[in-house]
Protein backbone atom coordinates (compact mmCIF):
# COMPACT_ATOMS: atom_id res chain seq x y z
CA UNK A 1 0.00 0.00 0.00
CA UNK A 2 1.68 3.59 -0.99
CA UNK A 3 0.36 6.45 1.29
CA UNK A 4 1.06 9.94 -0.30
CA UNK A 5 1.56 13.33 1.48
CA UNK A 6 1.90 16.91 0.25
CA UNK A 7 1.48 19.57 2.14
CA UNK A 8 2.10 23.39 0.91
CA UNK A 9 1.12 26.87 3.10
CA UNK A 10 -0.64 29.72 1.42
CA UNK A 11 -0.48 32.73 2.54
CA UNK A 12 -4.29 33.54 2.45
CA UNK A 13 -6.74 32.21 4.92
CA UNK A 14 -8.47 29.00 5.09
CA UNK A 15 -11.82 29.95 4.21
CA UNK A 16 -10.54 31.80 1.04
CA UNK A 17 -8.67 29.02 -0.36
CA UNK A 18 -11.30 26.36 0.16
CA UNK A 19 -13.54 28.60 -1.56
CA UNK A 20 -11.44 28.67 -4.56
CA UNK A 21 -9.71 24.77 -4.40
CA UNK A 22 -12.28 23.33 -2.87
CA UNK A 23 -15.59 23.08 -4.78
CA UNK A 24 -15.45 19.30 -6.57
CA UNK A 25 -15.53 20.54 -9.85
CA UNK A 26 -13.20 23.40 -9.61
CA UNK A 27 -9.67 21.52 -9.80
CA UNK A 28 -9.50 22.70 -13.56
CA UNK A 29 -9.67 26.12 -12.36
CA UNK A 30 -6.17 25.56 -10.23
CA UNK A 31 -4.65 22.90 -11.45
CA UNK A 32 -2.12 23.65 -14.39
CA UNK A 33 -2.01 20.17 -15.25
CA UNK A 34 -6.02 19.77 -15.05
CA UNK A 35 -7.18 22.36 -18.46
CA UNK A 36 -10.78 20.90 -18.26
CA UNK A 37 -13.22 18.98 -16.25
CA UNK A 38 -16.75 17.42 -16.89
CA UNK A 39 -18.40 17.33 -13.18
CA UNK A 40 -21.83 15.35 -13.27
CA UNK A 41 -25.50 16.89 -13.17
CA UNK A 42 -25.44 15.12 -8.51
CA UNK A 43 -22.00 16.79 -8.37
CA UNK A 44 -20.05 13.26 -7.10
CA UNK A 45 -18.38 12.34 -10.20
CA UNK A 46 -15.98 14.49 -12.10
CA UNK A 47 -14.40 13.37 -15.20
CA UNK A 48 -11.22 14.48 -16.40
CA UNK A 49 -9.78 13.70 -19.99
CA UNK A 50 -6.20 12.44 -20.98
CA UNK A 51 -4.93 10.93 -23.87
CA UNK A 52 -5.37 6.96 -23.40
CA UNK A 53 -8.05 6.74 -20.62
CA UNK A 54 -9.95 9.65 -18.59
CA UNK A 55 -10.13 9.65 -15.13
CA UNK A 56 -12.80 9.02 -13.00
CA UNK A 57 -13.35 10.79 -9.86
CA UNK A 58 -16.10 10.20 -7.48
CA UNK A 59 -16.64 12.02 -4.23
CA UNK A 60 -17.72 10.64 -1.06
CA UNK A 61 -20.11 12.65 0.66
CA UNK A 62 -19.85 10.73 3.99
CA UNK A 63 -16.38 12.01 4.37
CA UNK A 64 -16.71 15.65 3.00
CA UNK A 65 -15.98 18.76 6.22
CA UNK A 66 -16.30 22.21 5.56
CA UNK A 67 -12.77 22.16 4.56
CA UNK A 68 -11.66 18.95 2.92
CA UNK A 69 -13.00 16.12 0.68
CA UNK A 70 -12.46 12.51 -0.34
CA UNK A 71 -12.84 10.99 -2.99
CA UNK A 72 -11.93 7.61 -5.28
CA UNK A 73 -10.93 6.69 -8.21
CA UNK A 74 -12.14 3.75 -9.92
CA UNK A 75 -10.48 4.42 -13.67
CA UNK A 76 -7.12 6.78 -14.30
CA UNK A 77 -4.59 7.24 -16.91
CA UNK A 78 -2.15 6.71 -14.20
CA UNK A 79 -0.96 3.21 -13.24
CA UNK A 80 -3.17 2.47 -9.97
CA UNK A 81 -5.90 0.85 -8.16
CA UNK A 82 -7.75 1.15 -4.66
CA UNK A 83 -7.09 4.82 -4.89
CA UNK A 84 -8.69 6.93 -1.57
CA UNK A 85 -7.46 10.37 -1.39
CA UNK A 86 -8.65 13.31 0.45
CA UNK A 87 -8.25 17.26 -0.22
CA UNK A 88 -8.04 19.57 2.45
CA UNK A 89 -7.43 22.88 3.65
CA UNK A 90 -6.49 23.86 7.94
CA UNK A 91 -5.93 27.19 9.29
CA UNK A 92 -2.34 28.05 9.92
CA UNK A 93 -3.01 31.35 12.12
CA UNK A 94 -4.75 34.01 10.85
CA UNK A 95 -3.57 34.90 7.27
CA UNK A 96 -2.40 31.92 6.24
CA UNK A 97 -3.18 28.17 5.83
CA UNK A 98 -1.80 24.76 4.71
CA UNK A 99 -3.98 22.79 1.83
CA UNK A 100 -3.10 19.12 2.17
CA UNK A 101 -3.38 16.18 0.12
CA UNK A 102 -2.83 12.37 1.31
CA UNK A 103 -3.95 8.82 -0.74
CA UNK A 104 -3.35 5.65 -0.50
CA UNK A 105 -3.63 3.50 -3.11
CA UNK A 106 -1.69 0.24 -4.66
CA UNK A 107 0.76 0.38 -8.04
CA UNK A 108 -0.58 -1.34 -10.93
CA UNK A 109 2.50 -2.43 -13.06
CA UNK A 110 5.15 -0.19 -11.74
CA UNK A 111 7.36 0.58 -8.72
CA UNK A 112 5.38 2.17 -5.22
CA UNK A 113 8.15 4.46 -5.28
CA UNK A 114 7.67 5.39 -9.08
CA UNK A 115 4.01 5.60 -8.70
CA UNK A 116 3.89 7.73 -5.31
CA UNK A 117 6.46 10.44 -6.42
CA UNK A 118 3.81 10.58 -9.96
CA UNK A 119 1.14 11.80 -7.29
CA UNK A 120 3.49 13.60 -5.08
CA UNK A 121 4.48 15.73 -7.92
CA UNK A 122 1.33 16.10 -9.38
CA UNK A 123 -0.56 17.69 -6.04
CA UNK A 124 2.72 19.37 -5.53
CA UNK A 125 2.52 21.08 -9.26
CA UNK A 126 -1.30 21.92 -8.07
CA UNK A 127 -0.20 23.51 -5.10
CA UNK A 128 2.33 25.71 -6.29
CA UNK A 129 -0.18 27.08 -8.82
CA UNK A 130 -2.82 27.48 -5.96
CA UNK A 131 -0.06 29.85 -3.86
CA UNK A 132 0.66 31.42 -7.09
CA UNK A 133 -2.60 32.37 -7.49
CA UNK A 134 -2.80 33.85 -3.66
CA UNK A 135 0.50 35.92 -3.69
CA UNK A 136 0.75 39.33 -3.38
Amino acid sequence: MIKALVEKRIAAPADAVWAYAGPFGSLADWHPMVPTLQLSADGLTREIPAPRTNAIEILDPSATTAHSYTYTVPQSPMPLKNYRATLGVRPDGDDACTIYYESTCEADGIPDETLKSMLEGFFGAGFDALAGHFAS
